[in-house]
């Protein structure tokens, strides 16, 4: 009876994995900036400070076994923009759902 060694197969495993992970991280940055630029240029309101429009922030961070983007306003009424007057000044909530798309479509081509 033979040994098969599955050791170099996992060793080389674990570096796609290690590789997959990095540019999987890289796909979501790029992804969740170009957010950040889509939601500051087509933010629908009328600026009168432009504090609003410059807070727009995105980020990129990773929890536990995932790589997680976030888009937000930073100035205290931001949460006013986002959920009042009927949605009408709302930018971030359609702005992911585009990111979204775009992710998986950049995800897609990463493979």
């Amino acid at each position: 009876m033979s040994k098969i060694d599955f050791s170099e197969a996992m060793r080389n495993l674990n570096v796609f994995s290690e590789r997959t992970l990095e540019n999987a991280e890289k796909v979501m940055d790029y992804t969740v900036g170009e957010a950040e630029n889509h939601a500051k240029r087509t933010a629908p309101w009328t600026d009168r400070t432009g504090n609003a429009r410059r807070s727009i922030n995105s980020k990129v961070w990773n929890e536990k076994d995932a790589i997680v983007g976030g888009l937000g306003i930073g100035v205290e009424y931001g949460k006013y923009l986002e959920l009042s007057n009927q949605g009408r000044y709302r930018v971030i909530r359609p702005t992911m759902d585009i990111a979204k798309t775009k992710l998986m479509n950049n995800l897609k081509g990463m493979i």
